[in-house]
């Protein structure tokens, strides 16, 4: 909730996953004082279903049997459509039309507190474009999404010499994270502004939004700078940008997804399940530094002809 929890007219009720059956009993008693006219369960995990039993609503919208893990369909009563081969968004969107909202230009609200935005401003120069780089995503097993750190740097390095940007790194400072921050600080002449652990949600939303553009694998920040209206070069090798990409504008990211799909798995796109990952350390090796500095460099010539038009 630190993200999205002072967003205005939302009552936000927190639960600690780790917190055993105390947490969830205490929940459950916090829940009993209330009820809802719908229930939209967007999570198919077992534990989240057995969360729902503790609301009570007219309504329990959920998954059809065909998108439904851990018996998620057993706990609604109502399903959403199942489109396939759709992002993933486009799928929470089925919520929406199960409650007959009308459609409306998707803007995402998130206050960022005026002094999440002074944080920021110490930290950059006023004067110069700010290339965000977000190297690292969420630790999970056989997750191979994170780029050569030293691929990171090159990129990097042309964005200062050849476009003036100066470069911010992000990440939540996990030890991994942290060696990033290093590699990439070690080869680069002119040092970047290194945030890796030193900020908040709400601080990475403000950074996010001051940038002019994102570089990162499939990961969180993907989605803050679309919500932030900030362009990204997204990098994807193990996992495909139609389902995960960022939403609005995929224009710029690599997408080598197909490639892998086909020289480690022997097949194509068409051919593997909806949201099939690619799990080898090798993958993102097909994404080269030349792809990156192509998508940068027409991104900054149109951002650049636009800001003269």
């Amino acid at each position: 909730m630190p993200l999205v929890g002072d967003i205005e007219n939302v009552t936000w009720i927190g639960y600690d996953k780790t917190s055993g059956l105390q947490g969830l009993v205490a929940l459950y008693h916090r829940l009993n004082r209330s009820h809802f006219d719908v229930l939209l369960q967007m999570q198919t995990s077992l534990r989240s279903s057995i969360i729902s039993l503790g609301i009570h609503a007219k309504r329990r919208i959920g998954y059809p049997l065909s998108a439904s893990k851990d018996q998620h369909h057993r706990f609604v009563h109502e399903y959403i459509g199942s489109p396939t081969q759709a992002h993933v968004l486009d799928t929470l969107m089925g919520f929406a039309d199960a409650l007959d909202a009308p459609a409306s230009p998707l803007r995402w609200d998130i206050p960022i507190p005026l002094d999440a935005r002074a944080r920021i401003n110490r930290e950059l120069r006023d004067d110069l474009p700010v290339m965000v780089i977000s190297p690292c995503s969420s630790e999970r097993l056989r997750n191979w999404r994170n780029w050569a750190p030293q691929h990171y740097a090159r990129v990097a390095a042309t964005a200062q010499h050849q476009w003036g940007m100066q470069i911010v790194l992000s990440g939540a400072g996990r030890k991994l994270e942290h060696e990033y921050g290093h590699a990439i600080s070690a080869e680069l002449s002119t040092p970047p502004i290194n945030l890796i652990g030193r900020i908040n949600l709400k601080e990475l939303l403000a950074l996010l939004s001051r940038a002019s553009v994102v570089i990162c694998p499939d990961s969180g920040p993907v989605h803050m700078a679309t919500a932030a209206g900030t362009p990204v070069i997204g990098l994807y090798a193990t996992s495909n940008p139609d389902r995960t990409g960022p939403y609005l504008d995929r224009r710029w990211s690599i997408n080598r997804y197909p490639y892998n799909v086909e020289h480690h798995l022997g097949r194509t796109v068409h051919d593997v399940k909806w949201g099939q990952r690619i799990r080898h350390p090798l993958a993102m090796e097909s994404i080269s530094v030349e792809d990156v500095l192509d998508s940068l460099d027409r991104l900054m010539r149109q951002h650049n002809q636009a800001h003269e038009t």
